[in-house]
């Protein structure tokens, strides 16, 4: 891959994630595991990630496209798209690659459970995570 094209440097799922002035804010982050009581119903999954854009498209629009696939590459329709700006900041060393914090969510219906793949794309640079989708076991309900 190119140093002239962005680099995706991380992907985290979280229940909940923003980013506010060049940070993150996560609760529930970091997860691999995820219990569906009911299947096919539209489902929240929030993310959170950091895209290293060269000094050359620093003060430009990266779009960041994220899909959800199962394990063996079918998608799960509803694809997200994620455009934000590379803003240079005063202290940005003149040549150097920048990190622009990302987060977003999307709803897709997850049809069963097994595992997925999360997986972010960015000017030709991708990143994946894999989950594990289960049902709700009886001792769950009672707890």
């Amino acid at each position: 891959m190119s140093s002239q094209q962005p680099q995706i440097d991380f992907l985290i799922l979280a229940d909940a994630a923003q980013a506010v002035g060049g940070k993150l804010y996560l609760m529930g982050g970091g997860w691999d595991r995820l219990v569906v009581p009911t299947f096919g119903q539209p489902l929240s999954i929030s993310l959170a990630a950091g895209i290293m854009v060269p000094w050359a498209m620093v003060g430009g629009d990266i779009t960041a496209t994220v899909k959800l696939e199962r394990e063996d590459g079918t998608p799960v329709p509803q694809d997200l798209t994620i455009t934000v700006n590379a803003t240079m900041v005063a202290q940005s060393p003149v040549g150097r690659p920048l990190r622009v914090i990302v987060a977003g969510a999307g709803a897709w219906a997850i049809p069963g459970p097994g595992f997925y793949r999360l997986v972010m794309s960015a000017g030709g640079a991708a990143k994946a995570t894999v989950f594990q989708v289960d049902r709700p076991t009886a001792a769950a309900w009672q707890a």
